[in-house]
């Protein structure tokens, strides 16, 4: 079968529209779009997992700085004595 485009479905040649039919076609379509795309996962699972950990771990870090730095505003060793 080829891969038809989108979930498109083909008109039937006569006039009566048979909706399990249709019905059947956008399955089997949508089936084959998910294993396209598991497919593409599964070849380029670098081309995504590296940028993923580049955005989780400067989201961390930012998030810690951020912590770290509340915690600064807080602590005895960074707070000056005014007479």
């Amino acid at each position: 079968m080829k891969h038809q485009p989108f979930l498109r479905c083909r008109p039937s040649l006569d006039s009566t529209t048979d909706s399990s039919r249709t019905g059947a076609y956008q399955r089997k379509l949508a089936e084959g779009i998910m294993v396209n795309f598991a497919a593409a996962i599964r070849t380029h699972w670098v081309n995504i997992l590296v940028p993923l950990g580049f955005v989780i771990g400067v989201y961390l870090d930012r998030w810690n700085d951020q912590k770290l730095t509340a915690f600064r505003n807080k602590s005895a060793l960074y707070s000056r004595y005014i007479n």
